[in-house]
């Protein structure tokens, strides 16, 4: 079994659903040339409008580059139709390169140093990329240099990097090993400081990257996080005074509150933890915080109350005093910063009604709701629930009312049920389906379930067939097909026909004969079933992968 096995959901997280059915139609139509894999970085050219090279590096998960100029949301096509490939040829294609690796040291193991020496300076004069990774990684340990030094290699990696590619915009993936081995190479000969520079200048360069092209943050995510922990280790195992540490806890509080990257704002916050493992690191940063945050919630003006930057940095101040364990700080801080955020406003209402202050947790609580997105609220409304259970029925049934539109819980549900008499019950089911459905018709399902919960198979059955929906049909199939067997399989024929005339491709006709099976089953209903089929297979004759697929029914 491979170490770098990818599954098909892997490669599903990494792109939206056309490139990934465009990929597979690539694939099957075999527009995946020339794929190599070697030492984790796996190359293809895939043809598309032209041909383009596809380059992903498998070291640390999974990150990826083509020449195409495509700029949506996730990868390319091209990029997926390679992974597609190596997925499922992987064992063969990683035999092949065991091989060619084991060759590669043969060969290595029997020619001379000159031989090696004139292949190298031939190799050096049409790659320039080549030659500076030799000299980062090669050049005299015994001479320390200054972080700028290392920032200069660190820009000079993407330069070479860009004009070795087809665009200079830094869309291809700089290569970083010669630093990072580099940087190995010091602190196991104990030279954590030197070591902590060079992860200092690659996490600084990645960084400043990012903020020039906001695309790249894909790419180097995965490098940025272990460069940066990295750094907070090798400064940890040097072993500095405090007041030495100060200098690197200080550059990592700076680039953790910079407006930009904001997506690395994590990866500063766990290489701060690293640093400050003792009570005087944790009391420093709150020094720094605390100069930072807005110290009077009215001083606050709206875009700072939205302001993910304050709120990330009272969740530091947060998870700091939990360190160490100061409740009566976290008390006050919460008091202080509860109307940003809900959640802050749920654990400061917990914390008075475990002080007793129960009256206070419920107003907290009352105002909560009126001030953030109904969608953050849940748990508001169900800490509300368990008081006005005991001590306001009225308030006690709009409660469950709002917590069933929310969560979808058949709990609140039977609750509320429960408690109304028949005649109440009945408008506050008319009530229900009515706000749901003028809400949103992606809540259509819940009146159905609605419906189906209260028997009303009928009125369950009408809204399947007015949402016109073959995923809707397949999801009520069980529920609904064997009381309205007619209705259901009709119901099947129209869609199905409809859907096979607007769409091409075998994605599609895959997804056709899952419908054609559930069709299939609907007792009773058999020769309607085998009719279409005839119909279908006579109609679409030409297509000959569509008539692949539902021979195989």
């Amino acid at each position: 079994m491979s170490k770098n096995r990818i599954t098909l959901q892997d490669i599903k997280r990494l792109c939206n659903a056309e490139s990934y059915e465009r990929a597979e139609q690539y694939l099957l139509i075999g527009r995946v040339k020339k794929v190599e894999y070697y030492s984790n970085i796996l190359m293809a050219k895939v043809i598309g409008t032209c041909v383009y090279d596809v380059t992903v590096n498998l070291e640390n998960g999974i990150k990826a580059t083509c020449t195409c100029p495509y700029d949506w949301g996730g990868y390319c096509k091209h990029i997926v139709a390679t992974l597609l490939y190596f997925s499922e040829h992987c064992d063969e294609i990683e035999e092949k390169t065991e091989q060619t690796e084991g060759r590669v040291s043969e060969v290595l193991s029997r020619i001379s140093k000159e031989e090696l020496n004139g292949f190298l300076l031939q190799a050096f004069k049409g790659d320039s990329l080549l030659r500076t990774r030799f000299l980062i990684l090669f050049a005299d340990m015994e001479k320390e240099k200054s972080i700028d030094e290392y920032r200069e290699a660190v820009e000079l990696l993407f330069l070479e990097t860009a004009e070795n590619e087809v665009y200079e915009d830094y869309d291809s993936i700089v290569d970083f090993s010669p630093l990072r081995d580099l940087a190995r190479r010091y602190v196991a000969k104990g030279n954590f400081m030197e070591g902590a520079k060079i992860y200092r200048a690659i996490a600084d360069g990645i960084a400043e990257k990012i903020s020039e092209f906001d695309n790249l943050g894909l790419f180097y995510e995965g490098d940025f996080s272990t460069v940066i922990q990295d750094y907070a280790a090798c400064i940890d195992s040097a072993g500095l005074d405090f007041p030495d540490k100060k200098e690197h806890i200080d550059y990592l509080f700076d680039q953790y509150t910079a407006k930009e990257p904001v997506s690395f704002r994590e990866y500063y916050e766990v290489a701060l933890f690293l640093l400050c493992i003792s009570e005087q690191g944790f009391l420093y940063v709150l020094q720094l915080l605390d100069q930072h945050i807005p110290s009077v919630i009215a001083e606050l003006g709206e875009y700072w109350r939205r302001s993910f930057q304050v709120q990330n940095s009272i969740a530091l101040k947060l998870r700091i005093l939990e360190e160490l364990k100061n409740k009566e700080k976290i008390f006050k801080t919460l008091a202080q910063y509860w109307e940003l955020s809900c959640q802050y406003c749920l654990a400061y209402v917990k914390l008075l009604k475990k002080r007793g202050k129960t009256d206070e947790a419920v107003r907290i609580a009352e105002q909560g709701l009126q001030r953030f997105p109904a969608h953050l609220t849940p748990d508001l409304f169900t800490f509300l629930n368990r008081y006005y259970q005991e001590h306001d029925p009225l308030k006690y049934k709009h409660n469950l009312i709002h917590l069933f539109y929310l969560t979808g819980s058949w709990k609140y549900y039977d609750a509320l049920k429960n408690l109304l008499s028949e005649c109440e019950w009945h408008d506050a089911f008319q009530e229900m389906s009515a706000h749901l459905a003028e809400k949103d018709h992606f809540l259509n399902s819940r009146i159905i379930d609605m419906y189906l919960r209260e028997k009303l198979h009928g009125k369950a059955l009408e809204l399947v067939l007015k949402a016109e929906d073959l995923d809707l049909m397949t999801a009520y199939h069980r529920k609904l097909s064997d009381k309205y067997p007619e209705q259901y399989s009709f119901a099947y024929q129209n869609l199905i026909g409809e859907f096979v005339e607007k769409h091409r491709g075998r994605p599609h006709y895959r997804r056709v004969a899952t419908f054609l099976k559930k069709m299939r089953g609907i007792r009773g209903m058999e020769k309607n079933y085998d009719a279409f089929i005839i119909l279908l297979r006579k109609k679409y004759r030409t297509r000959r992968a569509f008539i692949d697929e539902i021979q195989r029914l």
